[in-house]
């Protein structure tokens, strides 16, 4: 399994939710937020060899698009 297959399972058992169902849920959204945190969590996944950050990202991404609360949102961003 690559990191970036790593971070998603990650927000996948989080979540308890399938990878595309956590994408079409923050599409659904207003704002492109949520959609930014799971493009770069999966960029920086992508970019990284330390395990534990796979993890932080995998749930980042987790948080961030399922986050109804705006600070959620930006707490999930700053971490990304």
């Amino acid at each position: 399994m690559d990191r970036v297959d790593k971070a998603a399972a990650i927000a996948e058992g989080i979540s308890g939710r399938s990878f595309d169902d956590l994408v079409e849920r923050a599409a659904g959204f207003d704002d492109d937020r949520r959609l930014e945190i799971i493009g770069r969590a999966l960029q920086a996944a992508a970019l990284s060899d330390y395990e534990p950050a796979i993890r932080a990202l995998g749930r980042a991404l987790a948080t961030g698009a399922l986050a109804e609360d705006s600070a959620k949102v930006d707490e999930s961003l700053r971490i990304v």
